[in-house]
């Protein structure tokens, strides 16, 4: 939060959250956890419909090893909880005019990467902890890879 503070972006701003997947490193800056509330406001999370699916399954969770449920399961949920009524779930292709998502399960059962096309017809990938050479466009400021968080994609 506070590098997209100091780029001077207002997180009442961000209209979409994608993640490449739900773990606690990539969803953690979602939520405030000593208020419990949004940290992006007005925010959907965009997310493949096998991650919550996973993540908020009971009975996985209860055959998961302890350190699995508290720090996967347990952190998950209370990281995405106040994103349930601002969830978008889909499977593959376009989501995004420009943004396509494709599956690369394994890591989590929903894992994606995201192709965004740039204006030069260039094409950059978010897969996780790996971009290449993109610029996001949030409303009139601009960023290169790096400036802002590569845990999750944030597009306005």
């Amino acid at each position: 939060m506070a590098n997209i503070k100091a780029a001077g972006v207002d997180p009442a701003d961000i209209e979409a959250v994608l993640l490449t997947h739900m773990h606690p490193d990539h969803s953690a800056g979602l939520t405030d956890m000593a208020t419990g509330r949004r940290n992006f406001p007005n925010a959907e999370l965009v997310v493949h419909e096998n991650e919550p699916r996973h993540w908020f399954d009971d009975a996985k969770m209860a055959g998961a090893t302890e350190r699995a449920r508290k720090l996967y399961f347990q952190c998950v949920r209370e990281q995405t909880a106040p994103y349930r009524d601002r969830m978008r779930l889909f499977k593959e292709g376009e989501i995004f005019p420009g943004v396509t998502a494709t599956p690369r399960h394994g890591h989590t059962p929903g894992h994606m990467t995201f192709m965004i096309g740039c204006s030069s017809g260039e094409k950059g990938c978010s897969s996780s902890r790996s971009c290449c050479s993109i610029r996001l466009q949030v409303g009139s400021h601009s960023f290169s890879r790096g400036s802002l968080s590569e845990q999750w994609m944030v597009l306005y």
